[in-house]
């Protein structure tokens, strides 16, 4: 009878590492804060330059005819839509971090199409007017569509400013309770500055289609 040694086993090979786990206190919030979250500084940065560079514009023709009849129309169809948007994700932080950055983007722009606008607006009057005295009703839109300008334009700053906090407090496991409240404030400012937007493009473009329609003295 013959001992039968029994074949060992197979040494194990080099064993491989183990997959890296995700990082202490990240998760989705935190990597979406170094990326994504970042842009809203972009943004905040584009509306300022835009803001300022564009105050003095007046474009008066495109395409052969007024600039303003042309342009309005950006407004007065985007500027209700977005301050709806707006306002709602200022109320829903879970919503900013997926649809902000978007909506700001759209904002900026319905921004600068808004003060061209607005400039082209002040250029037909002055056009119109030819040096003399402007009517009324016409001095009336234009100071409506000025304001909504400014409107527009606080509405963009505050609500980027806004995306630029969460960015800021999404880098810190447990944010502050100043960082808290000002962030709340901002959110807060933008939806009120959302419904006056709403409000005035809607006089705006009523005190506009008055003069159009000739139902204004």
């Amino acid at each position: 009878m013959s001992d039968d040694v029994p074949a060992s086993a197979p040494s194990p090979g080099p064993s491989s590492p183990p997959a890296p786990g995700p990082a202490p206190g990240g998760g989705p919030r935190r990597a979406l804060s170094g990326g994504v979250l970042n842009a809203p500084l972009v943004l905040l940065a584009a509306a300022v330059v835009l803001a300022a560079g564009l105050a003095p514009v007046e474009p008066g023709e495109a395409f052969g005819l007024p600039a303003h009849p042309l342009l309005v129309h950006v407004p007065v169809v985007l500027v209700p839509l977005l301050s709806a948007a707006v306002a709602a994700l200022a109320a829903r932080p879970a919503w900013r971090l997926r649809f902000g950055v978007a909506a700001g983007g759209a904002l900026v722009a319905v921004m600068a199409a808004t003060m061209l606008a607005a400039g082209a607006g002040e250029a037909l009057r002055d056009a119109r007017a030819g040096g003399g005295p402007v009517p009324a009703a016409v001095a009336e839109h234009g100071e409506l569509g000025g304001q909504l300008r400014v409107l527009v334009v606080a509405l963009t700053v505050v609500f980027l400013a806004v995306l630029v906090l969460d960015a800021r407090r999404a880098r810190v496991p447990e944010p502050g309770r100043a960082a808290v409240l000002a962030g709340r404030a901002a959110a807060a400012l933008v939806v009120v500055l959302a419904v006056l937007a709403l409000v005035w493009v809607v006089r705006a473009g009523h005190a506009g289609a008055e003069l159009t329609w000739g139902h204004a003295d």
